[in-house]
């Protein structure tokens, strides 16, 4: 049946069925006006909301529903690991085409679910409405102790600049769903395709990172390396250093990118959507990342240093200057 058959109310109960109940913090979850949450006791919570839209965000022929649930999961779960904090409640809110199918959305919300379980959080309320385009808008609340969420603000002169993992896969994975390079081998580009279409919020790293005390700064790669470095630089006040030579690049986004004649700086400075942790770390305190990778099993990598000075992404390569063209994405 479609959506006309079911109806809204029909779909409402097949996905709170699917949903289930919440946990004990959860005094009353779907089905009513609102619902009624009970945070723990010292600590503060962290909201945040992301919505996509299709034909800009995402495309229904290139993805299938339960991996657009994680993903969807995922781009908001990364907010939430950015403040070092843990994820626990989601309140979705879909805006829906006649055309859509009732269990490609039920697929959705079973990724949707997944992604969010994974982590701890669960979906407790929502809302639909018909119209024009396939919209997602998911709120997603965390918390994390009183005084200890990592912020924008704290970058200081002296301090080291980190992202974790790789940049520029995202990029890569999306110019092969827009164009398949034939000569990339094959687990290349699955490999990119995956960071695009299911991006790994780093939960662990985030709380791994606020427990240290070492860090100064922190925020996501979800526009670009180029412009969240420079965001970071004026909430900070700072001046932010960065070497192309030592940005981690996979050889996946090298080999899609010769294939294509891309250039792959620019997709790992402007790509945007990696969902890397970029952060500020006392100098003395560098000892702590061969730690974070033995515990976490992350990779993380000194890409540059934080300088006094007017808030700007001063780039340079091997100790030269160097000039990109990337600026990070911009909705308008």
């Amino acid at each position: 049946m479609g959506l006309r058959e079911i109806g809204e109310f029909g779909l409402i109960d097949s996905l709170v069925e699917q949903l289930g109940a919440g946990d004990e913090s959860v005094t009353l979850g779907i089905g009513d006006d609102a619902a009624v949450l009970t945070p723990a006791s010292g600590r503060e919570l962290l909201v945040t909301c992301d919505a996509m839209v299709e034909g800009t965000h995402f495309f229904r022929e290139r993805q299938d529903g339960r991996s657009l649930g994680e993903r969807i999961a995922a781009v908001n779960l990364s907010d939430i690991a950015a403040m070092g904090g843990q994820p626990r409640w989601a309140v979705s809110s879909i805006v829906l085409p006649s055309d859509v199918e009732p269990k490609w959305l039920r697929e959705v919300y079973q990724g949707l679910d997944a992604g969010l379980s994974r982590h701890g959080a669960r979906v407790v309320g929502g809302n639909t409405a018909a119209g024009p385009a396939l919209v997602f808008d998911l709120t997603l609340i965390g918390d994390i102790e009183t005084g200890r969420a990592l912020r924008r603000t704290g970058a200081r002169p002296t301090d080291l600049v980190c992202v974790t993992g790789t940049l520029g896969d995202a990029a890569a994975g999306l110019a092969i769903l827009s164009r398949e390079p034939s000569c990339a081998p094959q687990e290349f580009r699955d490999l990119v395709v995956r960071r695009h279409l299911a991006p790994t919020p780093r939960i662990d790293v985030g709380r791994w990172l606020c427990a240290s005390g070492a860090v100064g700064a922190c925020m996501d790669v979800s526009d670009g390396l180029a412009g969240d470095a420079l965001h970071l630089c004026r909430a900070s006040g700072v001046a932010i250093h960065l070497d192309l030579s030592l940005l981690p690049i996979s050889l996946a986004a090298r080999a899609v990118a010769q294939a294509l004649g891309s250039e792959v700086e620019a997709w790992a400075t402007g790509g945007g959507e990696d969902y890397e942790l970029l952060f500020t770390l006392k100098a003395q305190r560098v000892d702590l990342l061969p730690r974070l990778s033995q515990e976490l099993g992350q990779k993380v990598t000194v890409i540059g240093s934080v300088e006094k000075g007017p808030p700007a992404v001063h780039w340079h390569r091997n100790g030269q200057s160097a000039a990109i063209e990337a600026r990070g994405f911009t909705h308008f």
